[in-house]
């Protein structure tokens, strides 16, 4: 409701920042992507918005939408016309129409390519973040967006390569773990920076926090205390998942059947879990068995589990 009014009113940066809070609750949900795509094309953030598609295909390599929106924005930019079509052609194989339309679309588009835009390097976090806190109104729920929004906002364009706005995207996490006591940005900086440390900080003992720090690590030394912080159902099911993954010699065959479809769990954490992971990591043997290998697929087992815990922080911070 919020981003349909502000999108009425052209009011880009609110549309992204509650665009971003959808996308933290709802990872899967590729219209939230789509159009958070569609916003940084609009105010000429070509680097962002090319990141983020890549992304969307990388987590859904089946959906037909970011291909398209990914081609189009490749080919309005100068001389990356041969790497759009491709992209184009993928989109019409994926929603079974022949390529030739979208090639043609693409080349009339190139021929109306301006200049490329240039992205925003100027990002002053603290500033933007201390004016959001004075401007919300005092309804609990309306800051609670707006902060989460600008966290996951920050931890983006720290991610997004070249954009060269590392250290201001680092300040701005900070000024919101800090002065803002967020326990979302907590999580974000443990999820980006593997030298960050929370554990100085009362409610880094929350769940998804310690959970992305155990993640994080090379060894497998925190899952004990990452197993006394899971409450809830969810939490611990990610916990199981995650040792799986993390530790060989564990074999869950619970874990495998949930995998493969054989059983099912009721909440929409689990069910956005399992359709991210069958998606990406299932295979058929010689016999025409789905296969799940966690092992072979870590990094994106990984990527999933940590999208997943950024869900949970409503539930776990109300627990």
């Amino acid at each position: 409701m919020w981003q349909r009014a502000l999108t009425r009113r052209e009011e880009f940066p609110g549309i992204e920042i509650v665009l971003w809070e959808c996308f933290r609750r709802f990872p899967d949900n590729l219209i939230f992507r789509n159009r958070l795509a569609d916003v940084q094309v609009q105010q000429g953030r070509y680097c962002e918005a090319e990141y983020l598609l890549r992304s969307n295909i990388e987590s859904f390599p089946r959906t037909a939408a970011s291909y398209r929106k990914l081609a189009e924005l490749l080919a309005r930019q100068p001389g990356r016309l041969e790497e759009a079509i491709p992209i184009g052609n993928q989109a019409s194989r994926l929603s079974g129409y022949r390529p030739a339309g979208i090639s043609k679309l693409l080349k009339q588009i190139a021929g109306q390519a301006e200049n490329p835009a240039t992205h925003s390097k100027t990002l002053v976090p603290s500033q933007h973040s201390a004016e959001l806190m004075k401007r919300c109104p005092d309804d609990g729920m309306v800051k609670w967006v707006a902060l989460n929004g600008r966290a996951m906002l920050a931890e983006f364009r720290l991610n997004c390569p070249g954009l060269g706005v590392e250290d201001s995207a680092v300040r701005e996490l900070q000024f919101l773990a800090n002065e803002a006591d967020l326990p979302l940005a907590r999580f974000l900086l443990a999820r980006s920076l593997p030298n960050y440390d929370p554990s100085n900080i009362v409610s880094a003992g929350v769940f998804p926090v310690e959970f992305v720090k155990a993640l994080r690590r090379s060894d497998n030394k925190n899952w004990e205390s990452v197993t006394i912080s899971a409450r809830s159902a969810d939490s611990k099911w990610l916990v199981r998942i995650a040792k799986a993954v993390r530790i060989p010699k564990i074999e869950d065959h619970d874990v495998a059947a949930w995998l493969s479809g054989e059983q099912k769990l009721g909440s929409m954490i689990c069910s956005v879990l399992q359709r991210r992971l069958t998606e990406r990591i299932s295979g058929i043997d010689a016999k025409g068995a789905v296969v799940i290998d966690l092992q072979k697929r870590k990094r994106i087992v990984e990527k999933a589990l940590a999208d997943v815990a950024a869900m949970m922080f409503d539930e776990e911070i109300a627990a």
